[in-house]
C-alpha cells in the first residue's frame, strides 16, 4: 500500500500525548478533534474502522469508502457489518489475522455502492412529528 495512514486509536483521555508513531506513510494518533477526523476522513482513500452505527452513519454521511472491521463479541457490530457487505455499502474484514495490506488489495474490486441519503431528511421528519403534538 503506498497511500499515507492515519491510525486514530479512539483514546481521548491521551489526546494531549505527541503522535504515537510517525513512520514513513503511516502515522498513529490517540485522537483526534471532531474537525480533525473529519478532514482526515474526508481526504482518505480508505477508511479502516468500527461498525458502530454512529461510524456507519458518518461514512455515509460523507461517502467514503471504508473497511469495516466489527468488535469481536460486539454482535450488533458483528450484524452490521455483515448486513453492510451483503447490501454492498462496505467492504468488510475480521480482526483475527487482520493485515492492512491484504484487506486493501481485497477491497479494491469491492463495489462500494453507498446509498444516496438526504441526511437532513431528519429535520423535516422531527419538525412534522412536534407539529403534530
Amino acid at each position: 500500500f503506498k497511500g499515507k495512514c492515519v491510525l486514530v486509536r479512539g483514546l481521548p483521555e491521551q489526546q494531549d500525548k505527541i503522535s504515537l508513531l510517525q513512520n514513513g506513510n503511516l502515522e498513529v494518533k490517540n485522537h483526534l478533534s471532531m474537525q480533525d477526523l473529519n478532514a482526515a476522513m474526508l481526504k482518505a482513500d480508505w477508511v479502516i474502522a468500527r461498525s458502530g452505527y454512529t461510524t456507519v452513519m458518518d461514512l455515509i454521511k460523507i461517502r467514503q469508502k471504508a473497511i469495516l472491521v466489527a468488535t469481536p463479541g460486539q454482535t450488533e457490530q458483528e450484524y452490521l457489518a455483515d448486513y453492510l457487505y451483503k447490501k454492498e455499502y462496505f467492504f468488510t474484514a475480521s480482526q483475527h489475522d487482520f493485515n492492512v495490506k491484504t484487506v486493501i488489495e481485497s477491497a479494491k474490486n469491492f463495489p462500494a455502492n453507498l446509498p444516496a441519503v438526504d441526511m437532513d431528511l431528519y429535520k423535516q421528519v422531527i419538525t412534522k412529528f412536534v407539529q403534530s403534538l
